[in-house]
């Protein structure tokens, strides 16, 4: 078991998990220790996101941790994402699917077994019941993680969307990112673009704007309600703050004129370890344009 990085602090609302599947299409689960508060409970690989760390940092430092199974990177596919209660706390937690070669398992002192599980043998394992919806998710079609276009007419009314706008350099090259989620709490759209040249403020206006002429694309949807990391943002789209510079204006009104197309739509600050999966889209979207450019 290795130490945590530079001493950091876990991030105790958000947790990540990733669901290992091997070459037979078998994911990997973990039995707590009889020292745990849920001994005897099975659970993916996985545990809190520490500060400082992006998603699949802490996923492939959990792996490591708790298997001795190193995973990349680029092995990593988002599957799903959901608020729970633990404890009487929020929790916000994040699933991957990642396939590996490797079947030999090394544990760490918080689990006593594991196993390699399909549809054919989950039914006697006890899980949390947070798993049973991952379960469901993993399992619908035997062999594939791949996320399937959504069907617009089963799209919820009212969807939660985070967004976030990154500039490297202030102004410099610049992203926007987005993710659309439904009243399951499932991800149901994602996405960024790379902008060009600009600032933080234009980027983080910016990927509201895409995130409304995205959610615009599914009839279904009435209600939104915007999470963003940006206080100048949220405070300028609720009225708190007036617009000083003149060069958000345009952006604003485009806005202003897309959120009159629902029934409602609102806008909440969120920290911004809160918004980790849109920025995830920023970042990728700017790497992206990097190495494409190299």
């Amino acid at each position: 078991m290795i130490s945590r990085m530079n001493n950091q602090k876990p991030i105790h609302q958000i947790i990540v998990r990733v669901a290992l599947r091997n070459s037979q299409g078998r994911l990997l689960v973990l039995q707590k220790s009889d020292s745990s508060d849920r001994a005897g409970a099975w659970e993916f690989a996985g545990g809190h996101m520490e500060e400082g760390e992006s998603l699949d940092q802490a996923a492939i430092r959990e792996v490591l941790e708790e298997t001795g199974i190193k995973v990349k990177k680029k092995k990593l596919k988002y599957m799903s994402s959901n608020w729970y209660t633990f404890k009487n706390q929020q929790r916000f937690g994040v699933l991957f699917v990642c396939d590996t070669a490797y079947d030999k398992v090394i544990l760490s002192s918080e689990h006593k077994e594991f196993d390699w599980i399909d549809s054919s043998n989950s039914d006697n394992i006890r899980f949390a019941d947070i798993y049973q919806s991952y379960f469901k998710k993993l399992f619908i079609k035997e062999g594939d993680n791949s996320r399937t276009d959504v069907d617009n007419s089963t799209v919820s009314a009212k969807l939660k969307v985070y967004t976030d706008g990154g500039s490297r350099g202030n102004p410099g090259p610049s992203a926007t990112g987005y993710v659309l989620i439904n009243e399951d709490e499932e991800v149901i759209d994602e996405g960024g673009e790379y902008i060009g040249i600009t600032t933080n403020n234009q980027a983080e206006y910016q990927a509201v704007k895409l995130a409304l002429k995205r959610a615009r694309e599914y009839p279904a949807v009435k209600e939104l309600d915007f999470f963003i990391d940006s206080l100048l943002v949220v405070n300028q789209m609720n009225g708190v703050f007036k617009i000083r510079n003149k060069d958000l204006w345009p952006i604003h009104e485009a806005i202003k004129k897309l959120a009159s197309e629902f029934d409602r739509v609102s806008f909440t600050h969120v920290k911004r370890e809160f918004n980790k999966l849109a920025d995830a889209k920023v970042n990728q979207a700017l790497d992206d344009y990097s190495h494409a450019n190299r």
